[in-house]
């Protein structure tokens, strides 16, 4: 009897010990606003004001399965879902130019884009 729960025991802690894949989050449905710079897409967040001025965030996203070329400069509107690693399929039908990209949206990805 005490060598099955000995047995048992190290069952136990050999498959507690064992690694296991951490799952992935599922893609979530967004709509993402940005620049098209340098053919790449960057969604541009600026933050609220502080004592030392506002912080802008610029996050690069990698469009899937778009051709964004012929927005280059410009400012626009996707809808579609948001993979972890910021990979973004979006819906092609949903894409609204919004205009040029304005120029603190220019600097913020100069400065901070990666």
């Amino acid at each position: 009897m005490k060598s099955a729960l000995n047995f048992f025991l190290i069952l136990l802690v050999i498959a507690l010990a064992l690694p296991l894949p951490a799952p992935a989050s599922r893609p979530v449905a967004r709509t993402l606003e940005g620049c098209v710079i340098n053919g790449n897409f960057f969604s541009v967040y600026k933050g609220a004001a502080t004592a030392t001025g506002s912080r802008t965030v610029v996050y690069r996203i990698r469009v899937q399965n778009l051709d964004l070329s012929p927005y280059e400069g410009k400012k626009i509107r996707l809808q579609g879902s948001l993979s972890p690693g910021d990979r973004f399929t979006p819906d092609p039908k949903s894409l609204n130019v919004l205009g040029p990209c304005d120029r603190d949206s220019r600097e913020a990805i100069i400065k901070g884009g990666r």
